[in-house]
């Protein structure tokens, strides 16, 4: 079996499942994380496997050829050490020093063929994984007796041959960024630096061995891992990840409680998205324009008068809020459309993830914000309560802090109607942010017969509907 075949199926494995299949650039992004890493973490067992993982085989065969038989050789002298042989000095052979130089110079991995071969013959080795076997050479030569690696010179090894690999992929790609996260950043208004996090969080996701890593860290030496892979600073990497940063108040991340290692998530549609999954932008996801037809607003049984507030408050073209609220059927959402239609805007609806919980409603909501025309476009938030009732958390399906609700509200920058079926657990602190609250009532029989007389008379069938009908239907 020879060993430079057996190393190739992780690779392959790993390409496969990375940046060829997925639309973010995975393996680029890694090799980044790898090479801030180097120097800066102990070279565990789980992190040289990390490196390890990322090289391609050209690559990998090379450092193979390196550690394999300096481990060999070192194990082969400490067995000897009883007979009284004398140490051997640690220093960096002849032979690594132009293999590291080599490395330094290559600038693809096609121009390892002279490393391969100042590095020897490929051998045979009865390991059932040999990749693994490479790991445990690499995070053993340092601690043995007699080995002329030190940890040093691993390090220097396992950097050159990610500056090489980072090299090969800098000749054939435009950069580490996809469309996919300069739409997120666009989206949801991201920094540089959140978005950094957000690559972190979505690898975790992509990457076994990366995942290994970031699970082998406790919650404080997460972040610094973090800090470091991503060239953040500790203190904004905390701040960022906080309650009150960004990517928390849109959505982005939840925490997971319990968890020892990464105690943060990244929100399973972005997850998706951000893998080439699913189609379109994300604010084209949960946003979906009305385009159904409206009913007259004296059909709704609402006074004249506010349908005329209403009305005016939208032809404003300025940044508003306005509540409907009431028991559930009573036209609620048919009046914001029709509204809409009569103020002269588009309507968008917010859509409703599966879930429907408060933490999804956060991140649908901030998405549609952000593909609603200012002057021309309406935002309807049908269903809201899991959002407004921020003080029955266990009642409405999650609990939101109406300090974020209070802050959206006064920055989202265009009309919204909110629409909700209870009120009860709003806070006055949210109450007083709308410019107008209408309440829907449970329709009268009268009521209930207009509409009913107006939807016949759209139908193909209306000459078929007599007013004994409509009267059976609107009792």
């Amino acid at each position: 079996m020879n060993w430079r075949r057996l190393m190739t199926e992780s690779d392959d494995q790993f390409r496969k499942r990375t940046d060829e299949c997925s639309a973010t650039p995975v393996r680029r992004i890694l090799l980044g994380y790898a090479a801030n890493l180097l120097g800066k973490h102990s070279l565990t067992h789980v992190f040289i496997s990390f490196v390890l993982d990322l090289l391609s085989q050209e690559t990998r065969a090379v450092v193979a050829s390196i550690i394999v038989p300096e481990h060999e050789r070192a194990e082969a002298a400490n067995k000897g050490k009883s007979a009284g042989k004398k140490p051997v000095r640690r220093r960096q052979p002849a032979a690594l020093r132009k293999m590291l130089r080599k490395l330094a110079e290559s600038s693809s991995c096609a121009d390892l063929a002279e490393v391969r071969t100042a590095a020897g013959p490929g051998r045979h080795v009865e390991h059932s994984d040999f990749l693994e076997y490479v790991v445990s050479c690499a995070a053993e030569l340092p601690r043995l007796t007699h080995s002329r690696l030190a940890t040093r010179d691993v390090e220097e090894l396992l950097t050159r041959a990610v500056a090489l690999e980072l090299r090969s992929q800098a000749s054939g790609s435009a950069g580490a960024h996809s469309e996919q996260l300069d739409d997120l950043k666009r989206t949801f208004g991201l920094c540089d630096e959140a978005l950094a996090i957000v690559c972190f969080l979505f690898c975790y996701r992509q990457s076994s061995s990366f995942e290994d890593l970031s699970d082998s860290h406790r919650a404080g030496e997460y972040i610094r891992l973090l800090a470091v892979a991503t060239g953040v600073s500790i203190s904004r990497v905390r701040r960022h990840l906080g309650s009150r940063g960004r990517l928390e108040q849109v959505g982005l991340i939840e925490r997971r409680l319990g968890h020892l290692g990464a105690g943060f998530e990244l929100e399973e549609d972005v997850v998706y998205y951000l893998a080439g999954l699913s189609s379109g932008s994300l604010a084209q996801r949960y946003c979906r324009a009305d385009s159904e037809p409206t009913f007259a607003l004296d059909t709704f049984g609402v006074p004249g008068r506010q349908a005329e507030v209403v009305t005016a408050l939208l032809r404003s073209k300025r940044p508003c809020h306005i509540l409907l609220h009431g028991e559930a059927g009573t036209g609620k959402t048919e009046f914001a459309r029709s509204v809409a239609a009569a103020a002269g805007l588009g309507a968008c609806f917010v859509k409703e993830g599966e879930k429907g919980v408060a933490s999804d409603r956060k991140l649908e909501l901030h998405a549609a914000v952000s593909a609603v025309s200012q002057d021309t476009g309406l935002l309807i938030m049908d269903e809201a309560d899991t959002l407004l009732n921020t003080e029955g958390g266990h009642i409405f399906g999650g609990r939101v802090d109406k300090g974020w609700v209070n802050d959206f509200m006064d920055r989202s920058g265009c009309a919204i109607i909110w629409i909700v079926n209870e009120l009860s657990a709003a806070p006055p602190s949210v109450r007083r942010r709308f410019d107008y609250s209408l309440e829907f009532k449970p329709f009268t029989r009268r009521q209930r017969a207009a509409i009913w007389q107006e939807v016949a008379a759209e139908s193909p069938l209306k000459a078929e509907i007599t007013p004994a009908m409509i009267r059976e239907l609107s009792a």
